[in-house]
């Protein structure tokens, strides 16, 4: 009697660890949650002044839950060398807001690239929101205005120092 007591009380430690590493493990195989961010850079939505220009860009991210952000910012046919790409925030679409982000000169523990041209350019980089973003601003302070759409991407160039593209990124 005292032996099968025993055998139950093992198996009931049993099940019940199988149990705990088997909710584990599923915690452990999910998918980071991710979510999809992107810009259409134009003139007309530079504030707090619109810009004639042909000029065009796109900006496109990947917000996720690991957390961090990763990024592609491509634009094209400024009227003038590209001088600086970065994101603003916080703002909404008619709003302009201080630097968070200078895209071709990332804060330590950030990486990411930057080739400028002629008129034209590329930026990529991943953003980890586990690490400050400035001295004011923490990676979960980006995290929360990317999730509301309180952020802006801008293209500056020489002629038009205060932007020349600008572009609000949203979840799409």
């Amino acid at each position: 009697m005292h032996r099968e007591r025993s055998l139950r009380d093992r198996h009931a430690r049993v099940t019940a660890l199988a149990l705990v590493l088997l909710v584990g493990c599923e915690s452990i195989t999910e998918q980071p949650q991710r979510v999809g961010m992107r810009a259409s850079l134009a003139g007309g939505t530079v504030r707090p002044d619109t810009v004639a220009t042909s000029a065009s860009g796109s900006f496109d991210g990947i917000l996720s839950s690991v957390p961090e952000f990763s990024y592609a910012l491509e634009f094209a046919g400024l009227s003038s060398a590209p001088s600086a790409a970065h994101i603003h925030g916080p703002a909404d679409t008619n709003q302009v807001a201080g630097i968070l982000l200078d895209l071709s000169a990332l804060p330590a523990g950030h990486t990411g690239s930057a080739q400028f041209d002629a008129a034209s350019g590329l930026a990529t980089g991943t953003i980890d929101l586990n690490a400050a973003i400035t001295a004011t601003v923490s990676g979960d302070s980006l995290h929360a205005l990317l999730r509301a759409g309180r952020v802006y991407v801008d293209v500056h160039s020489a002629i038009h120092g205060a932007g020349e593209l600008r572009g609000q990124i949203r979840k799409n």
